[in-house]
């Protein structure tokens, strides 16, 4: 139990290991939506322009100084400690039984996560808000929250911290940030990445928290290479087949019987009447003549078109930028286009790769650009399947928010049958 409460608490100071932990744009971004003139104010509290953290030193002092109100900043501070910066996005189907929805039940669960942190112990109900500003040691859960309707629990977020010191020995803090939608069937951890800055194990964290929180709920996992490889492969088929539709029907209607009986007399030719190709040699021959066609044809009715004119024209929520699979021909194959703002539909590599990608079982990432989330456009998106069994997302701005990760949750869940 914690014997009593710091000075920081009682000020409500937020500490420096705690806003390092921010990007200081969010932080700035944030003081100017309270309508502070930044320049002006970095001034008079006498902080340095180049100085690093500048803006988490400021909202210290406009805190100090009463311009910034408690009230104000701890959702800003619960915020950040739940999207921001946590792009590492672990996602995991669940199944459970319906009972534990109930409130109390969830509860009693709950209260099995003691051994993390005694406040899990001390619960009197689903909502906690702990030294969410401090860089408390005493301390792992520092928020709890819940969302019901009709009195069942539909969601359940619990944010656990732990303190991190960098190479460089500076001290910051590491939140990790789960989410438990029983409506979509999915438990979410979330972190960030400081393998370029820290020794940490944190995948050990991420992974040891995230049994525990299935222990206690008694959630079963069900995550399989087979479901992953299915989201992963009508989402790239989707998003292929509706620009693609057209350009394959041209060009098949027009040459698919031509090359295959070209096909056929060339090896004819070659190999002599007794020793013709295996049919797969001769469709795989086939499929890469056509390929080279289908990227002339598109390329030749798409020369200039603006990316966001994919929605409209086509339907598509998102493109695909990059694809990496293992085939069984020579292993590893990998496409990608130039630029974040160029489809890989518009490569000539794509086409080059195409009847490989096709005959892959084992999609390795795929990352697509999204077009229609009103929070932010032309953000990418990763879904990795690099280890076994183990769904993960990245997620490609430097920040995101809440709200551009329910998109990519609800784009996402389309494709889960």
């Amino acid at each position: 139990m914690r014997k009593g409460v710091s000075l920081l608490e009682k000020m409500f100071i937020i500490s420096p290991p705690v806003y390092r932990f921010m990007r200081d744009f969010n932080i700035r971004d944030f003081l100017a939506m309270q309508g502070f003139e930044l320049n002006e104010e970095l001034a008079n509290y006498e902080i340095s322009e180049d100085e690093e953290h500048r803006y988490g030193k400021l909202m210290n002092e406009l805190v100090k100084n009463g311009e910034l109100t408690k009230d104000i900043v701890l959702p800003f501070l619960v915020d950040q400690s739940r999207y921001s910066v946590l792009r590492n996005i672990f996602l995991h189907f669940i199944s459970y039984e319906d009972e534990i929805l109930d409130p109390n039940n969830i509860l009693k669960n709950l209260k099995k996560l003691s051994h993390i942190d005694e406040a899990f112990g001390d619960l009197v109900n689903c909502k906690y808000l702990g030294p969410i500003n401090t860089n408390s040691y005493e301390k792992e859960l520092i928020y709890l929250n819940t969302e019901e309707t009709g009195g069942v629990i539909e969601k359940l977020h619990i944010v656990l911290r732990k303190p991190l010191k960098l190479y460089d020995g500076t001290e910051t803090v590491d939140n990790y940030a789960f989410e438990v939608d029983f409506r979509k069937g999915m438990l979410i951890a979330k972190v960030k990445n400081w393998e370029q800055e820290s020794q940490q194990n944190l995948t050990k964290n991420i992974e040891y928290f995230t049994e525990e929180i299935k222990k206690s709920l008694n959630l079963r996992i069900i995550n399989t290479d087979h479901d992953i490889q299915k989201v992963l492969k009508s989402m790239l088929n989707d998003l292929t087949s509706k620009v693609l539709n057209k350009v394959f029907m041209e060009v098949n209607e027009k040459l698919d019987g031509l090359v295959e009986k070209e096909v056929d007399k060339w090896s004819k030719k070659l190999l002599g009447e007794p020793l013709p190709l295996p049919a797969k040699e001769l469709i795989d021959i086939k499929n890469n003549i056509l390929n080279n066609f289908y990227k002339l044809y598109r390329l030749s009715i798409e020369d200039g078109q603006a990316i966001e004119d994919l929605h409209e024209k086509y339907g598509v929520e998102a493109y695909p930028r990059i694809v990496r699979f293992m085939d069984e021909t020579i292993g590893e194959g990998k496409a990608s286009s130039s630029d974040p703002t160029e489809s890989l539909l518009d490569t000539s590599l794509y086409y080059d790769i195409r009847t490989r990608l096709e005959s892959s079982k084992s999609l390795r990432h795929v990352t697509v650009y999204w077009l229609t989330c009103h929070q932010k456009s032309h953000f990418g998106t990763t879904l990795h399947n690099d280890r076994r069994n183990e769904f993960k997302i990245n997620i490609k701005p430097h920040t995101y928010t809440k709200e551009m990760l329910e998109y990519v949750l609800r784009k996402i869940e389309r494709y889960i049958e």
